[in-house]
């Protein structure tokens, strides 16, 4: 039983979840998070991951009172917006304050969410077998050969080749004189000679 698994929808829905968690993270220098920034901007990102996540489950799974599948494109651009909006012209509160982690992860949060929206206009899916796979019959010849093997193994360590055919060991090397040894002599330096 082949299974069809649409990849857009699964991308929407780590995203919203990565905005989400977001949220909870700093997102200005020391420790500020969303929630303490943000008057109103927080909650609606807020609705805008929890819409898309639950548009883009509605678009795997069959949910009763989950919004359309199409509530994820329009939840995810205005999240993505939003975020950019916020990286380029910080909030009043914050002042002069660097950019932490938190603010860095709404925008990959909230760019998988339109990643996944496009992915799901594109219809770009995954396809999986859940049924068992069969087991395939060897070719008689490697079956043969397995057969005889089992039946006749060679012992471990040892030759395939009897006594009667194993070649012959390599003879010694041969001899060879050694090279007489050869002095040289050294004056030392500053010594003239006499």
């Amino acid at each position: 039983m082949k299974r069809r698994l649409d990849a857009g929808p699964l991308i929407a829905v780590a995203g919203a979840l990565l905005l989400l968690v977001s949220l909870f993270t700093a997102w200005y220098e020391p420790s500020l998070e969303a929630w303490d920034i943000f008057e109103f901007l927080d909650l609606l990102l807020a609705a805008l991951a929890i819409t898309g996540a639950l548009a883009a489950l509605a678009l795997i799974v069959d949910l009763p009172s989950a919004p359309d599948g199409r509530w994820l494109g329009w939840s995810a651009a205005a999240a993505l917006v939003l975020v950019v909006a916020t990286l380029l012209d910080s909030p009043p509160a914050v002042g002069d304050q660097d950019i932490d982690v938190g603010l860095w992860l709404a925008l990959a949060g909230s760019a998988l969410m339109a990643a996944g929206a496009l992915l799901g206009v594109a219809r770009v899916s995954i396809t999986f077998d859940v049924a068992a796979r069969e087991r395939r019959d060897r070719v008689a010849a490697v079956r043969a050969e397995r057969e005889e093997a089992a039946a006749d193994p060679a012992p471990r360590g040892g030759s395939l080749l009897t006594p009667d055919e194993a070649p012959p060991p390599p003879p010694p090397p041969e001899p060879t004189e050694p090279l007489p040894p050869t002095r040289t002599e050294t004056k030392p330096k500053g010594d003239k000679a006499r």
